[in-house]
């Protein structure tokens, strides 16, 4: 694979209106750098592919205009830092900070200053901010550079260039001791290897792009790392993905939703405040407005609470037991306080519900056993009646049908399949 200065050198600035601008001023879409597969590396993989080396190469070439085409840009950052990022308005660099959880210094301004012509002087406000094109992660994980994943607008991309692994990995250093940090057209990199010889054809009936979409390995064996020039405004951030979403605060989130950006868990799911951490602020913080049939109930994080849940007229109280649990099992303590907010009400208008014998099952069974209250098991019933089990508890105990009537009739919410059978 042809690898020298001059294969580069085209991609190193562009013309517009006349006059030549750096580099970072061309479209991110333009923009891709395969030259750091050595030769025999090169040959290597091609060989594992079952395709001939210009064919891999073409191959890759169409991965990365897909890639390009659809792929968001990401900045990883410390969840703890997201407070102080949204009060700045803007993603520092690390030049900035003086922090990084990769390579930070000498090195690094010099590949700046060999790639964008970023002289040493120039104010550390004005680096670029690093980050890589989400999707191409490879083998080599990238959540050591944070736990938060910020999702950048799509407006940011015209300010910002890639390269296909990390800027500094040996991969990228060339023979004359210059960074082999010189993004190329897709275009150029099949003409560059235009000299090899066809040992073998693509697959019979299937296009370059057809391969390229079936291709189930990672593109790069690190990252495709991105930079964004020109600074980096919050205002830019779509989203923030969370690794570890059970430990970010839950003021972090409600601060970010207040900014009208997104919260995401690893799935790419919304996050809602019960799948995160307690408030970390000392004494009764209010996390969330719960309904409660036709009233709104303030749910507080009290942090001398010493079980995991508690129900008063006004209010629902959670304690750190209540953290401890899993979101599942968080949802279902919280529906069977919200049963503890009708059962009075559901007793008076159906004193029978005081007698055990509905509550016991076809095997004699005492829902909750015989030491517990008919309170109790209508805060269960309709708990089970919330959660996506609810069927099999249904038919165990027929008398929840009646609770679960009660609470629809109150405008109480049950799992929308519950909800369906129990109005059938």
């Amino acid at each position: 694979m042809a690898r020298g200065n001059g294969a580069g050198s085209t991609a190193t600035a562009c013309t517009r209106g006349g006059t030549t601008a750096p580099l970072w001023l061309a479209p991110c879409a333009a923009l891709v750098d395969a030259a750091h597969l050595t030769e025999e590396r090169f040959d290597t993989e091609a060989h594992v592919a079952g395709l001939a080396p210009a064919v891999y190469l073409a191959v890759q070439g169409e991965r990365w205009q897909m890639l390009l085409a659809d792929a968001k840009i990401v900045v990883r950052v410390d969840s703890e830092l997201l407070p102080s990022i949204l009060a700045d308005g803007r993603v520092k660099s690390q030049f900035e900070t003086g922090t990084s959880h990769a390579y930070i210094g000498d090195y690094r301004a010099k590949a700046e200053a060999d790639v964008f012509d970023y002289q040493p002087d120039l104010p550390a406000s004005e680096r670029p901010v690093y980050g890589y094109l989400d999707g191409s992660e490879g083998a080599r994980s990238v959540q050591h550079f944070g736990d938060a994943k910020l999702i950048l607008a799509d407006r940011v991309r015209p300010r910002t260039t890639v390269i296909a692994v990390d800027s500094l990995s040996s991969h990228t250093l060339w023979n004359d001791d210059k960074l082999g940090f010189r993004p190329l057209a897709v275009p150029e990199l099949i003409d560059a290897a235009s000299h090899r010889s066809l040992l073998r054809p693509l697959p019979a009936g299937r296009t370059i792009r057809e391969v390229a979409q079936a291709d189930p390995r990672p593109f790069v064996d690190g990252y495709a790392e991105a930079h964004v020039h020109g600074g980096l405004d919050a205002s830019l951030i779509d989203a923030v993905a969370f690794d570890r979403p059970g430990r970010v605060p839950a003021e972090t989130i409600e601060l970010l939703k207040t900014r009208q950006i997104r919260c995401l868990g690893p799935d790419g799911a919304e996050l809602d405040w019960i799948d995160v951490a307690p408030p970390a602020t000392p004494g009764l913080v209010t996390v969330a407005q719960l309904i409660a049939g036709e009233r709104v109930l303030p749910l507080r994080y009290n942090p001398s609470l010493d079980h995991e849940a508690s129900t008063h007229p006004d209010r629902i109280e959670v304690g750190p037991a209540f953290y401890a649990l899993t979101a599942p099992q968080r949802r279902h303590i919280l529906n069977h306080e919200l049963g503890h907010t009708f059962d009075d009400t559901l007793l008076q208008a159906q004193p029978e519900l005081f007698d055990p014998e509905p509550w016991t099952d076809a095997d004699g069974i005492l829902l909750n056993g015989p030491g517990s209250n008919c309170c109790e098991r209508i805060a269960d019933a309709y708990a089970a009646l919330c959660g996506p089990g609810f069927k099999a508890d249904l038919d165990r105990f027929p008398v929840f049908a009646e609770v679960g009537r009660y609470a629809l009739a109150h405008g109480y919410r049950l799992h929308p399949d519950a909800a369906v059978a129990l109005a059938a």
